[in-house]
Formats: structure tokens, C-alpha cells, sequence
């Protein structure tokens, strides 16, 4: 039976505070985690006078203190996945070749620019959130990335707010995806920490997660 791989990721939990990350990262350096999921954002992709823009420009790090991270996890013999925020994000993450897996969030599944970039790079793995997207939505995205050459795709289920109600988390879906796109898939758990997570989490892997981000 496969190992099944274990993600922690770290989301925006830093705040824009580059030495608690730091410590968070040195933490999870003792842990059993096989990758450390990183979400990058480099350039907020709004207007200046929209609501958001003041607080993505608070939620982000200077190139140098990510690369710090990055080595920090290579150097302790764990796996770098990073989720590129914004497309300016994804070219500096896959032109300097800093990720060893890369990860489109389900915001930007769609979109035709991040496509291109990924196509025209060579990405060994590629991890595509599909939260709740309908299958047929589903069925052409994995369809245009699995023509991409010498990649290894995957999906990624999980629903996105945190903390997600376990009893609205539909898990069997881990087994139609499975199914149907004869991929690896792996589930995001975002409920609360709890006894009953772990719970959760090997009734995921039971239905054909190979892969547990927490």
C-alpha cells in the first residue's frame, strides 16, 4: 500500500510577520510532515482603492525571507509545495525553480495565464484544488493539464473555510474523483483540531486519499 504523504500548511497564519513563521517553520521541522505547503503572494491583484488590496499587502513576505523558508525545509529533508497567490507569484516560483510541487488554488483553476505559465515550465507535479467545483467543470480543467507532458497531476478536495463543519464535508466525493479521473487525490481537512480530525482524516484515506493536508 502507498505511504500516505502529509502536508502542513501554513496559509497565512504569518500575517505578514516573518519571524513567526520562521519559528512555525522550525516547528513543523520536528513534526512527521512529509511537505510544508506554502501560499505565496507577491503582487495583490487589485485595484488600489479596493478593500482587499490594503490587506493582501499585509499578508506578504519579501523574496528573501520566503527563500529562507524554502531552504529551511530542504535542508531538513522535506518537500517544498507552494500555492502561488497571484500569476506574479507563479512565474518567480517556477523561473527560479523553487517549488518542488506546485499547487493552483481553486480560484485560480481556471484561469488561462496561469495555464500558460504552468505549461511552459517544466513542473513535475502539480496539485489542482478542486474544492466544489462541478465534475463537468472538473472533467476539462484535468483534461487540459493532463496534456501537459512529464507532469504528475493530482487533486486536491477539501472545502475552504475554516472551521469547516465535519458533517457538511461530503468525503465520498474523494472516491468519485478517485473514479472517475484515475489520479491521486488528496483531501484538505479544515476543521477544527480536535480528537475528532484525526478521525477525519483516516476515514479520507479509507475512501483513497494518498495524500492528508492539515
Amino acid at each position: 500500500m502507498p505511504k500516505t504523504r502529509f502536508i502542513a500548511e501554513t496559509a497565512f497564519s504569518h500575517e505578514g510577520n516573518a519571524g513567526y513563521m520562521s519559528e512555525q517553520v522550525h516547528q513543523l521541522m520536528e513534526t512527521e510532515a512529509d511537505i510544508v505547503k506554502f501560499q505565496v503572494l507577491l503582487e495583490p491583484e487589485y485595484m488600489p482603492n479596493h478593500p482587499m488590496a490594503s490587506k493582501c499587502y499585509g499578508l506578504m513576505l519579501p523574496k528573501s525571507d520566503w527563500l529562507e523558508l524554502f531552504n529551511t525545509v530542504r535542508s531538513n529533508g522535506k518537500k517544498v509545495l507552494i500555492l502561488p497567490v497571484d500569476l506574479e507569484a507563479l512565474k518567480w516560483v517556477l523561473s527560479e525553480h523553487l517549488a518542488d510541487v506546485i499547487e493552483v488554488h481553486s480560484v485560480n483553476l481556471f484561469r488561462k495565464d496561469f495555464f500558460e505559465i504552468i505549461q511552459a515550465h517544466a513542473t513535475t507535479e502539480v496539485i489542482l484544488s478542486v474544492s466544489g467545483y462541478e465534475l463537468e467543470s472538473i472533467d476539462f480543467i484535468v483534461g487540459q493539464y493532463k496534456a501537459i507532458e512529464d507532469v504528475n497531476l493530482s487533486l486536491m478536495f477539501g472545502f475552504q473555510s475554516f472551521p469547516t463543519d465535519p458533517r457538511k464535508l461530503g468525503l465520498n466525493r474523494l472516491r468519485i474523483l478517485k473514479e472517475r479521473y484515475r489520479i491521486d487525490v488528496g483531501y484538505a481537512d479544515h476543521t477544527a483540531w480536535d480528537e475528532d480530525s484525526l478521525g477525519i482524516c483516516a476515514a479520507a484515506i479509507a475512501l483513497g486519499a494518498n495524500t492528508i493536508e492539515k
